[in-house]
């Protein structure tokens, strides 16, 4: 079938190509001859196209699930992600539904934030030193950097097999034990759907013994969070390690890297701090200081963030090598982030497009005032020709 659909394509084409040839098309009308060669370019592209066409029952490939459901409540207070270890044959099929289905299509839908990236062909240099130090080598001695990562990375709620738990207690977190189930649940088809062959054909159905769990970290740091005690280090490296140190405890100090007028107190008491709303590129919170304080807001760090305090910008820190920040002084504040992305290639491109656009009006100005002639009247090579009887 489809080769006879090719060579009827390409006898059209032929067709088409020899009556433009022979002038016929122009003779039959423009409008007609553009019409029939833009008919041909539909249908062959539209063919071409139709294997990479899918269509989706859309309320059936969305709907939400129990661990849709719970993961989505306020889930800019937490990231979510799966567990770094292999899972038993028989128990695989949630790392195809996670990668496959939540992750690319559910998470996305519900606005769920995870730590586990789809797609990153161009990873920045921060991102990627902060993923190399905090890095699961697969050894015993990188355990400690495993729960390190999702404490500093706001990551509370991870997935896999229920019986990990005491893997999880007993062998990241052997001295605070933080991990607890959330949720468990088991994975079952979709109702109506008797054969199951894709990821899509199955949902995640509540089971107080099911076999797979989300299991609730309650080490990672929270989204937003006010310290009373800081430490300046304005050297990447010196950060980075101090970060993987056992010493430091991210619950009680953060890395900044801007010296500040006031000095951190180890004794003082923080305060609090609250959301107002969060958006992608603007996040509003309150803030209740009890003295001089940092803000920690554990988002990445980027130049095209600014952030105001009570309405008068101020300067934003990078906090813990990664993550942004502010300066507080004591008492209540209206702390306002805002993300505009730079300009500076919007104004190239929209200069280049401009520039190309007075070269073709240059060009078509040119080849018409050669045509008319100095004078207003056409040229001699243009003129049309006449004969005298003699």
């Amino acid at each position: 079938g489809q080769v006879g659909w090719f060579w009827v394509l390409v006898s059209v084409g032929v067709a088409l190509i020899w009556f433009a040839m022979r002038g016929r098309l122009l003779a039959a009308g423009f409008n007609w001859g553009g019409l029939l060669v833009c008919g041909l370019l539909v249908v062959d592209l539209g063919r071409a196209n139709l294997p990479w066409i899918v269509y989706w029952n859309y309320p059936d490939k969305y709907a939400a699930n129990p661990v849709i459901d719970f993961l989505r409540t306020k889930p800019y207070e937490h990231r979510v992600a799966a567990l770094p270890f292999r899972s038993p044959p028989q128990l695989s099929l949630l790392d195809q539904i996670y990668r496959i289905e939540w992750m690319q299509q559910h998470f996305p839908y519900y606005n769920i934030q995870s730590l586990d990236i789809v797609q990153m062909p161009r990873e920045p240099v921060d991102l990627k030193a902060f993923e190399s130090t905090l890095q699961f080598q697969g050894t015993e001695e990188s355990l400690p950097m495993v729960t390190r990562r999702w404490e500093l990375t706001n990551t509370r709620y991870l997935l896999g097999p229920a019986g990990f738990l005491d893997v999880l207690n007993s062998q990241l977190d052997p001295v605070k034990k933080r991990f607890r189930y959330a949720l468990r649940f088991d994975i079952t088809p979709k109702p109506g759907v008797l054969e199951p062959t894709q990821a899509q054909d199955f949902t995640a159905v509540a089971n107080t013994n099911g076999v797979y769990a989300i299991f609730d970290f309650t080490g990672a740091l929270p989204r937003v969070k006010l310290y009373a005690d800081w430490q300046v280090v304005t050297n990447d490296q010196a950060a980075l390690a101090r970060l993987a140190s056992p010493k430091f405890d991210p619950e009680q100090s953060v890395l900044v890297d801007t010296p500040l007028d006031a000095a951190g107190s180890t004794n003082g008491t923080a305060g609090h701090v609250d959301f107002v709303s969060y958006a992608n590129k603007h996040i509003v919170l309150k803030a209740d200081a009890k003295g001089p304080a940092v803000l920690l807001l554990n988002d990445h760090y980027d130049p095209g963030w600014t952030v105001r305090v009570d309405g008068r910008p101020v300067t934003m820190l990078r906090c813990n090598y990664l993550m942004r920040g502010v300066y507080l002084s004591g008492g209540e504040h209206t702390v306002d982030f805002s993300f505009r992305f730079p300009s500076m290639t919007l104004y190239v491109t929209a200069a280049a497009l401009g520039l190309g656009i007075i070269l073709v009006g240059v060009l078509i100005t040119a080849e018409r005032r050669r045509k008319v002639g100095p004078s207003g009247s056409q040229s001699a090579s243009s003129a049309p020709k006449t004969s005298s009887a003699g």
